[in-house]
């Protein structure tokens, strides 16, 4: 068996473990930048760089618990889960529903009603 020295591992794991959180990370980021109020860029990049450390911490756990194997998986599917949670009510109707969930005012529609039967016999 090949043996290898500890700073190695560690080396390789961290690698490993940035390499899966990086992209699993992307989604958060945009997140954020959505919820941002005046500083979208900076909010952005606080959703990103949290959602760094806490894939990083889940891929850390299951390497410690000899489950490598499904920390990405794992990884991708909490931060994915938790980035559709998060995004604002209004883009995730749009996204859902490809147009936007309110309804039209009532003036235009009483408008549209008056032009639509503007010709008929009283």
């Amino acid at each position: 068996m090949i043996e290898f020295p500890d700073w190695f591992v560690a080396l390789m794991i961290a690698a490993l473990a940035v390499g899966g959180a990086v992209p699993a990370s992307g989604p958060l980021a945009v997140v954020g930048y959505l919820r941002g109020g005046r500083h979208r860029l900076w909010n952005g990049f606080w959703y990103w760089a949290w959602s760094t450390a806490l894939s990083t911490a889940i891929m850390a756990a299951c390497a410690f618990l000899d489950t490598f194997w499904c920390a990405a998986v794992l990884d991708w599917a909490l931060l994915w889960t938790l980035a559709w949670f998060l995004i604002p009510r209004a883009q995730r109707d749009r996204i859902l529903h490809r147009r936007t969930a309110q309804p039209m005012p009532m003036p235009q529609m009483q408008q549209l009603h008056t032009q639509q039967y503007a010709g008929w016999p009283r």
